[in-house]
């Protein structure tokens, strides 16, 4: 039995201060590729925590604060269901939409620093070399005339991949999901457009081009589109990379059509995250570790914002908080993705996990442990009450002795870890 209950928080988005996507949208996306239906990963948490920053730092770009004077957010209580209408956008995030047509930028590694610095910067090259053989999911080794430094390490080749981007030291051939974790995971990537692309569809003079020189090698991806299962070339995508020799990278863009897709560079092996929006905070100061932005035309979801919020407005004497919403959205960008936790304190030895807490960061003074998403409640049922039902466990019956706002008595408690499948 739980020493502590646990608060199911319903979120509803608040029409006055977003642009929903249609309904429907973002629940079944054609011909993309099968996704795990569990979420919860090694890397969650540092993205977490990176995107809250992120949201923040825009916020103060837009002075948001002003406008949420006007825009509060509506939270009450039914039974042991809490209900949130954001109208302010503080948990609910506006869809980030692809901003790059006719746009160009430049990556520049700082010795000194250990990390880059990115900034405005380049143009488009229309020489475009000639076409590589690349298939769907796919990897092309490339030998260079030169070394060139990446990440503070020397390379006399790379591999251009057909989703996007190129790596260093082995190719990216895989069909799982394009998504941040992804992106930071395996060999050093630079992502000029780092999406689920097919070459094998693209139209004709279109496909995957490599221009090398003495002195760098461009590779640019014309009238790409993205996979689809139907065979056709929908949303195409006409952009390109070059690496020089000193090092520099540069991304330009023609025609953007795609919605979803992740630009950036990352050191690999799961390193750290820096979010930026390139329209916005350019120049950028020198980060260690991966930059990038993540395009979408779904709405985002700040889980610690919903945390906040969430203890500004009940007692902070909960274990897990799990949360569920209203709107289509894709849980962390992924179409198979069906809910995910995230543990934010953790106090057991012996398991093989770290002890640690993150809890003050998500608003709470050392109760909360857990943070777990359901995403949209339609797939659950039409009766709000069965959520305390749900997922054979995945809720624990509350304590017969609960009183809202009243600490909780009763045996010590019998932890759960959540464990990725």
């Amino acid at each position: 039995m739980y020493q502590r209950p646990i608060r199911v928080l319903l979120l509803l988005a608040g029409g006055a201060a977003l642009t929903l996507p249609a309904s429907g949208a973002g629940v079944a996306v054609a011909g993309s590729h099968a996704e795990s239906w569990c979420g919860t990963h090694d890397l969650l948490l540092p993205q977490i925590i990176e995107r809250h920053r992120h949201n923040e730092s825009l916020d103060r770009l837009s002075d948001r604060a002003k406008r949420e004077i006007s825009l509060k957010t509506d939270v009450r209580q039914e039974g042991n269901i809490g209900i949130a209408i954001d109208n302010s956008g503080r948990m609910v995030r506006e869809r980030n939409l692809v901003d790059l047509d006719d746009f160009s930028m430049q990556f520049k590694f700082k010795k000194k620093q250990g990390g880059y610095q990115v900034k405005r910067g380049g143009s488009f090259n229309d020489t475009v070399g000639d076409e590589l053989p690349l298939t769907d999911d796919d990897s092309h080794r490339i030998d260079l005339p030169f070394k060139v430094k990446v990440f503070g390490k020397r390379y006399d080749a790379l591999f251009v991949n057909s989703d996007g981007n190129v790596t260093f030291g082995a190719g990216d051939s895989l069909s799982t999901a394009r998504d941040v974790t992804r992106f930071l995971e395996g060999p050093p990537r630079l992502a000029p457009y780092f999406a689920d692309l097919n070459p094998e569809t693209a139209p004709a003079g279109g496909g995957i081009f490599a221009n090398v020189g003495a002195k760098s090698i461009r590779i640019t991806w014309v009238d790409v589109p993205k996979f689809d299962d139907s065979g056709v070339a929908r949303d195409r995508n006409t952009f390109q990379m070059t690496l020089a020799r000193n090092g520099k990278v540069t991304y330009s863009y023609r025609t953007m059509e795609s919605a979803e897709g992740i630009v950036g560079v990352a050191p690999g092996g799961g390193s750290l995250l820096n979010l930026f929006d390139y329209s916005e905070q350019l120049p950028a100061p020198v980060s260690q570790g991966a930059i990038a932005e993540s395009f979408s035309d779904q709405v985002s979801i700040d889980e610690t914002a919903i945390a906040q919020v969430f203890l500004e407005h009940f007692a902070d004497r909960y274990m897990t908080l799990v949360v569920f919403n209203d709107f289509p959205s894709l849980l962390l960008g992924n179409v198979g993705t069906v809910a995910y936790e995230q543990t934010i304190q953790n106090d057991i030895r012996g398991i093989g996990e770290s002890r640690f807490d993150v809890s003050d960061f998500f608003g709470s003074d050392g109760a909360l442990e857990s943070f777990v998403m359901m995403g949209n409640v339609s797939k659950y049922g039409d009766d709000i009450e069965e959520m305390n039902q749900l997922g054979g466990g995945v809720l624990a019956p509350r304590h017969p002795d609960a009183r809202d706002r009243t600490p909780l008595g009763g045996p010590a408690p019998v932890r759960r870890r959540w464990r990725s499948q």
